[in-house]
C-alpha cells in the first residue's frame, strides 16, 4: 500500500495515496483488477465505517435499508432524493475522517497508526425520484457527495423493492433516456466519460446472460424487446455496469 502524507495530519503521518483517487476511478480499478467487487448494504455511516474496517472492497448505500434506517417503512418510494443524497454525503464524508482516525493510532496508549482503504460507496438510486431530469439532478447531488456509483432500476414509480410483489417496468426509450441523463454532456467533450459509475438494473433481466452481453440468451417472452433494446444503447454508449 502506499503511502503519502496530508496537512490534516502531523507531520510524519500519512494515509493510502488512494485518498487522492476520485471514487468512480477507484471502484473501476477494482472491478478491473477482481473477478467480483463484494458490497455490503449498509444505511448509515457507522455501518460503512464497519465494512472500512473489516477491509471490504466497496459499500452499497441500500435504498431498502435506508427506507427502513430513516424512515421506519419499507422500500416503496417515501423519500426524495435530497434525503438518501444526504445520507450518502455522510456516509462518505465519516469514511475520510475515519482513515484520519485510524491513521492517527493512540500515541499515548502506544497504539500504532491503521493505514485503511476508504472503500467507494454505491448509492441506490430506485428509480431516479421523477422524471428524466430529476435523474440529472440527484446524478449531481451523488457526485457531489463524494458517491462511486449510482444503481438506477427502471420500474413505473411509485417503485417497489424487489422482492414486493406488483412492480411494473416503463418503456425502453424512457429508460434508456434516464441512463443518459446520469452521464450529462461536457464542453468539447461528445462522449465524456462520467464522473460516477452506473449500474442500471431492468426487472427482465437475468443477470448472467447480460453481463456476458449474450442478448441470444436473454429468455423469451414480453419484456425481452425492450432488454434488448436497452442492451443495444448501452452497448454502444460504453455502458458501465449492468445487472
Amino acid at each position: 500500500m502506499d503511502l503519502v502524507s496530508t496537512p490534516l495530519l502531523p507531520e510524519g503521518l500519512k494515509v493510502p495515496a488512494s485518498r487522492n483517487e476520485p471514487p468512480s476511478k477507484r471502484l473501476r480499478r477494482l472491478l478491473a483488477e477482481k473477478p467480483y467487487v463484494f458490497a455490503p448494504g449498509v444505511y448509515d455511516p457507522m455501518g460503512a465505517q464497519l465494512l472500512m474496517y473489516h477491509g471490504f472492497d466497496a459499500v452499497y448505500f441500500s435504498g431498502y435499508s435506508f427506507a427502513i434506517g430513516h424512515l421506519g417503512t419499507t422500500d416503496m418510494d417515501l423519500y426524495s432524493s435530497v434525503e438518501i443524497a444526504d445520507g450518502a454525503r455522510r456516509t462518505v464524508s465519516a469514511l475520510r475522517k475515519f482513515q484520519l482516525t485510524m491513521a492517527t493510532g493512540d500515541p499515548e496508549k502506544e497504539v500504532a497508526p491503521t493505514h485503511l482503504e476508504i472503500p467507494p460507496v454505491v448509492v441506490d438510486m430506485d428509480a431516479g425520484y421523477g422524471n428524466l431530469f430529476n435523474v440529472q439532478r440527484t446524478t449531481e447531488l451523488y457526485v457531489n457527495a463524494g458517491v462511486a456509483a449510482a444503481h438506477l432500476e427502471d420500474q413505473v414509480m411509485p417503485k417497489r423493492c424487489g422482492h414486493i410483489a406488483g412492480k411494473a417496468l416503463i418503456g425502453a426509450a424512457e429508460f434508456v433516456g434516464k441512463l443518459r441523463m446520469m452521464r450529462p454532456p461536457l464542453p468539447g467533450q461528445r462522449r465524456p466519460r462520467p464522473s460516477m459509475v452506473r449500474v442500471s438494473d431492468r426487472g427482465a433481466r437475468t443477470d448472467r446472460d447480460v453481463l456476458h452481453r449474450d442478448p441470444q440468451a436473454v429468455p423469451q417472452g414480453p419484456l425481452r424487446l425492450q432488454l434488448l433494446l436497452v442492451l443495444q444503447v448501452v452497448q454502444r454508449e460504453g455502458p458501465d455496469h449492468v445487472g
